[in-house]
């Protein structure tokens, strides 16, 4: 074959080499999706993350209102209890104690106040006669001041007697409050999701500390909320209702 026929062989090949890229590159080029909508007014879409907490929206810490020795827990930690169920028992000897001795300082007060109405009505009785003697000629003006500060005396005798009847009842409510206080029951139907102490501890009233009387947590699982702390540049972005 001659050098001219090799040469015209060669820019044929190159040709249809060009041809064939051509073609190929065509065929792999990426259609573009084109979508038609109709322009209407809608909602935004935004998201907000923020790291929080699980937690029942309804708990309750039992606390004790009186100091005194555990004698006996009725529940464990995981426990499901109903409003009013028994849950710890407190020593009540001291309690049962101070019951007594106000009932003893309530009847001893109300014998005084007794023994004073009758002093004063006696007093009454003596002022009544020194009055009629008086009005007949009968007494002087002194027997009769002096029944007369003989009945006021005994008049605020029996004030003072009615004042400490008052005082020991009031004392004796507050030793059988004390006493029943040493029974706790569940304040609401839930499950006790934690249990502080243990029986033969002494119950602290928390006065200062609000864990240090806690005995336990009851709550209530059938409501479940959710706290988080969010950013406080996406609390602009918060409304009410938003989920």
């Amino acid at each position: 074959m001659s050098g001219g026929k090799k040469f015209g062989l060669g820019v044929v090949g190159i040709i249809i080499v060009l041809i064939v890229v051509s073609v190929v590159r065509g065929r792999g080029e990426s259609v573009v999706e084109v979508r038609e909508d109709t322009v209407a007014k809608r909602d935004l879409v935004a998201a907000v993350t923020a790291s929080g907490q699980i937690e029942a929206k309804s708990q309750v810490d039992v606390q004790s209102e009186v100091t005194a020795r555990i004698l006996r827990i009725t529940v464990k930690e995981g426990d499901r209890v109903e409003k009013g169920q028994l849950l710890v028992e407190l020593d009540q000897v001291q309690f049962k104690g101070a019951v007594d001795r106000s009932e003893a300082s309530l009847a001893s007060s109300e014998a005084a106040l007794m023994q004073a109405t009758a002093n004063r009505d006696q007093a009454k009785r003596a002022l009544d006669r020194a009055l009629e003697l008086r009005r007949s000629a009968a007494t002087s003006d002194e027997s009769v001041e002096q029944a007369q500060q003989n009945y006021d005396v005994a008049v605020a005798v029996r004030r003072s007697n009615e004042a400490q009847v008052l005082q020991a009842r009031a004392s004796l409510k507050e030793a059988r409050d004390n006493l029943a206080r040493t029974k706790l029951y569940a304040p609401i139907s839930g499950r006790v999701v934690r249990l502080a102490v243990e029986e033969g501890e002494v119950a602290q009233t928390g006065t200062f500390s609000r864990d240090v009387g806690l005995l336990m947590r009851i709550a209530d699982l059938s409501v479940i909320q959710a706290k988080v702390k969010v950013d406080e540049t996406d609390v602009v972005r918060l409304e009410l209702g938003d989920s």
